[in-house]
């Protein structure tokens, strides 16, 4: 992983983010302070409208990856009736 110089650097999208964040600084629009809680909310913002990812793709290769031997599985016993 970069660090911010680097990345500042190197990708021109992230230098021109931080250059107008520096420049609403230095326009007296936002503190510092204000910078990093509006950077902080916009990134809970963006996680809260992703829709919901749930893994439940259980495929027989991911129950025994190559290398785990794992017991077979038994064949079922049928259920008891409840008390």
């Amino acid at each position: 992983m970069k660090i911010p110089e680097e990345k500042y650097r190197s990708d021109p999208h992230y230098h021109l983010l931080v250059d107008s964040m520096v420049s609403a600084i230095e326009q007296a629009q936002f503190t510092p302070s204000e910078m990093r809680e509006a950077a902080v909310f916009a990134c809970y913002l963006h996680e809260s409208r992703r829709p919901m990812r749930y893994f439940t793709d259980i495929t027989p290769d991911r129950l025994n990856p190559p290398g785990m031997d794992l017991p077979k599985q038994s064949p079922k016993a049928p259920h008891a009736p409840p008390p």
